[in-house]
């Protein structure tokens, strides 16, 4: 007979709803910054890329402490393999989204993906000592350090973690070092006796909400995405400047050498129509579009490139 449900805890649904506000706040910054509506604040920034480890690292030790809680006390097989089929399905239809979307930089192991396979790593660890859970951690955390090989780059191991570079995705949480935050989740939820901390439901309305949006987590995630960039996308059509007919050429052909030299469609956009408006603004777009640019005017529009190239952060 299959163990009895845990009670759900208010304080973990709680920790899971602000984990998602963080969660729908970065993806609207990084919405913003994609579709132009913003300076590239997202692009090489530490803080934010930091925001996003942390959101990340929030929702896989929250997954371990929820494993803990559901079947620490016995696997429920039945309970176990509705919940993983639900996350595998949810990862799988994140690949094929953002494959669409983002052909280039699609997610082919994001936290989905990272938390499906997790819980099942996670399980021999449920009823192993604390300690042994917590150096398992810490070797988990460590090994990518100590190995980064040419052959665990390959697509096939790439996302196992001990390769030498990283793919182009826009949202990769490898087994190492990531699985170690589950483990952590798994040591806190066998070290905290969560029972004293169930407390009551929250009494105010954002507390409710928070608590409402950690007990439908996964819906949360799949469906505010889709919303936040289908919203902004539309606005972008009307805010984001539109190229003047005698402008087209010019800027297809700026889109296409800086796409090919590395650099996203946002970011070359918005590189291309800064050196429009600066070439115009310096008096120089009529030599430019007969091609009898002197060599002083030749030298100012090549710092007005450089000065474009550093404002739309691809230097």
């Amino acid at each position: 007979m299959p163990p009895s449900p845990a009670p759900r805890l208010p304080v973990l649904d709680k920790a899971r709803g602000i984990a998602l506000a963080a969660m729908v706040l970065y993806h609207l910054v990084w919405d913003l910054s994609f579709l132009g509506l913003i300076d590239p604040v997202i692009r090489d920034s530490l803080l934010w890329s930091s925001f996003a480890r942390l959101i990340a690292a929030s929702f896989l030790i929250l997954a371990g402490i929820g494993l803990v809680l559901a079947h620490g006390q016995g696997l429920d097989r039945v309970k176990f393999l509705r919940r993983l089929a639900l996350v595998a399905g949810a990862a799988l239809l994140v690949t094929v989204a953002t494959r669409l979307v983002f052909p280039d930089a699609f997610v082919f192991f994001g936290i989905l993906h990272a938390i499906a396979l997790g819980s099942v790593l996670a399980l021999p660890f449920l009823r192993l000592p604390l300690w042994a859970i917590l150096a398992a951690t810490g070797l988990v955390w460590l090994l990518p350090f100590l190995v980064q090989s040419p052959a665990m780059a390959a697509p096939a191991l790439i996302w196992i973690g001990l390769g030498d570079r990283l793919p182009n995705s826009t949202d990769f949480v490898p087994v190492f070092p990531w699985f170690g935050f589950m483990l952590l989740g798994v040591a806190l939820g066998r070290a905290v006796n969560w029972s004293r901390l169930a407390g009551p439901e929250p009494a105010t309305r954002p507390g409710r909400l928070l608590v409402t949006a950690g007990r439908r987590s996964l819906l949360v995630y799949l469906v505010h995405q889709p919303v936040l960039f289908g919203a902004l996308w539309l606005v972008a059509l009307v805010a984001v400047k539109q190229p003047d007919p005698e402008a087209r050429p010019f800027l297809g052909a700026c889109r296409a050498q800086c796409e090919a030299n590395g650099a996203d469609a946002p970011t070359c956009t918005r590189l291309c129509q800064c050196a429009v408006d600066a070439t115009r603004a310096e008096g120089l777009w009529a030599s430019l579009m007969r091609d009898q640019l002197n060599d002083s005017q030749r030298s100012r529009f090549e710092a007005i490139s450089r000065r474009c190239a550093e404002m739309s952060s691809l230097r």
